[in-house]
């Protein structure tokens, strides 16, 4: 996601010949057609401010706002009316993770997904990671929602037929223009496996399935085929390099000429009104969320992608602390002060920064933007060699396209070294005690035990992890859930001030 919301356009024009240069711009165009694009807009339905925040009012007002489906709608309706003008025909093609990230769809999920999509009315979209965030059982209302074709070549659906079993649910789609027909085949990373739930949804390899059903469409006579998809840009590239049939670039028409550009979806572009509107038929319910004052910040709570899956960061302390806190509250700790003092979640965990209000104020809508998906909080007691690996583990996700494994920590003093290879990353690491009567930082103890807290998607073995001993499995669940344990440690304390203190530092050439 990025910091300011753009929405990708792109003109491709298309000649197919038998014979002559490929790329001979006097060429006579067969095909021409606009493709508008976007993806991962994460459920901001509504405009935000810079950093994908709550536009507040004095930024709306000083046209510092960006984004929002109601001007995506504008744009592509632009487009359209001036295609059925005359103009050059366009498609809009959404590639997924419309799920997740604000209390509008932790409140009303695949409801107003479907709603605002089928407003926007995409020819065609793909599957994102995150449309399973809800399980299955929460894919299928949404699937069955919509009123356009969801395309995903490469899932394995025999162990949930009732998701093989929804009415919008294709491996690809043919589009047509100026009576040329056009395929789009969907994909879907395997990763979703391990970066959501737990699920009976398997996956094949993109290239292959890709291949597979461009050999399909090209025996219906299709000869131009979009991929659409969501599997990061490393894998895009393999897929453009290995899938031969897919355009840009095909051996028996060939490409002529593209050119594209990104549009900046400011406070210039409108927003449409019917999507104005539709914000107002849900917006009572996020309201009381935004009203429901549950402590307060002195200072800015980072918690972008870019900083919190990189290094430490001050949002991913206070979560982690909160994680601790918790349990202190508990009150299992004995004549200690407590039995887990330290708690690890994963970066890509945290979907949202918490900008600093001119009265400091963080909201139920706040913390539901940074942790939508509610997870239960585990105890799981763990060797010191498995903390090892799972720091391990997390440092060589870093500045890769899935990066979310990243660790943030509590209880927690680790050195990497990014230069040395994956699996000897980890330099240094102190754990902090609970069986003690002060809490002091110690070596961590390869064979030593430790109670470790963290989240039910990690504890799941989410990201890779693995994060239960296979031959001395012990665990428990904390009364609360993470939401719950951040809102119970703002309740208890008037002010926070989180600080980047040095629990995670880098030494050698980062």
């Amino acid at each position: 996601m990025r910091a300011h919301w753009v929405f990708c356009l792109l003109a491709i024009l298309l000649a197919y010949r038998a014979q002559g240069n490929p790329i001979d711009r006097k060429a006579k165009v067969a095909t021409e057609f606009i493709i508008l694009h976007n993806n991962d807009m994460h459920a901001r339905f509504e405009q935000t401010n810079v950093n994908s925040g709550t536009c507040s009012q004095e930024d709306a007002n000083t046209d510092k706002c960006y984004g929002g489906f109601a001007r995506v709608a504008y744009e592509v309706r632009k487009y359209r009316q001036e295609a059925a003008d005359g103009g050059t025909p366009v498609f809009y093609l959404n590639a997924g993770d419309t799920y997740t990230g604000t209390a509008w769809f932790t409140i009303f999920k695949d409801k107003i997904a479907s709603a605002f999509l089928n407003k926007l009315q995409p020819d065609v979209i793909s599957l994102g990671n995150h449309e399973f965030d809800e399980k299955v059982e929460g894919l299928i209302p949404f699937l069955n929602e919509v009123n356009f074709p969801v395309v995903a070549c490469n899932l394995d659906l025999k162990n949930v037929p009732e998701l093989a079993a929804t009415k919008n649910l294709v491996h690809s789609t043919i589009l047509e223009t100026q009576g040329t027909k056009i395929g789009v085949i969907g994909y879907l990373t395997p990763d979703t496996k391990r970066l959501t739930v737990m699920m009976d949804v398997e996956f094949y390899e993109e290239v292959v399935s890709i291949n597979a059903e461009a050999k399909k469409l090209k025996a219906q006579g299709i000869k131009i085929i979009i991929a659409l998809g969501h599997s990061g840009y490393l894998k895009d590239q393999e897929i453009a390099k290995n899938c031969p049939e897919v355009d840009i670039f095909d051996a028996e028409g060939n490409l002529i000429e593209f050119d594209g550009a990104p549009i900046l979806l400011n406070a210039s572009v409108a927003q449409e009104q019917d999507l104005l509107d539709l914000l107002e038929v849900y917006r009572p319910s996020v309201i009381n969320l935004e009203k429901a004052v549950v402590g307060h910040s002195k200072v800015h709570l980072e918690g972008s992608k870019q900083v919190c899956r990189d290094r430490e960061c001050n949002l991913g302390n206070m979560l982690t602390d909160a994680m601790v806190f918790s349990r202190v509250r508990e009150e299992q700790g004995g004549d200690y002060w407590t039995d887990a003092a330290i708690a690890i979640m994963n970066a890509g965990g945290i979907r949202s920064s918490i900008e600093k209000k001119f009265d400091g104020s963080i909201t139920d809508s706040d913390i539901l933007a940074v942790l939508p998906w509610e997870n239960d909080l585990y105890i799981s007691r763990l060797s010191g060699k498995t903390i090892r690996n799972a720091l391990e583990h997390g440092a060589a996700a870093r500045g890769k396209d899935s990066d979310g494994p990243f660790l943030q920590v509590s209880g927690i003093h680790v050195a990497y070294d990014p230069s040395k290879p994956e699996g000897q990353r980890v330099l240094s690491v102190q754990v902090r005690c609970a069986a003690c009567r002060i809490p002091t930082y110690s070596d961590l103890d390869d064979a030593a035990f430790y109670n470790v807290i963290v989240q039910e998607f990690m504890f799941d073995g989410g990201d890779g992890y693995v994060l239960k001993e296979a031959n001395n499995t012990q665990h428990q669940r904390l009364q609360k859930k993470d939401s719950e344990a951040v809102k119970q440690y703002l309740q208890e304390r008037q002010y926070i001030y989180p600080e980047v203190e040095g629990r995670i530092i880098f030494k050698g050439r980062c």
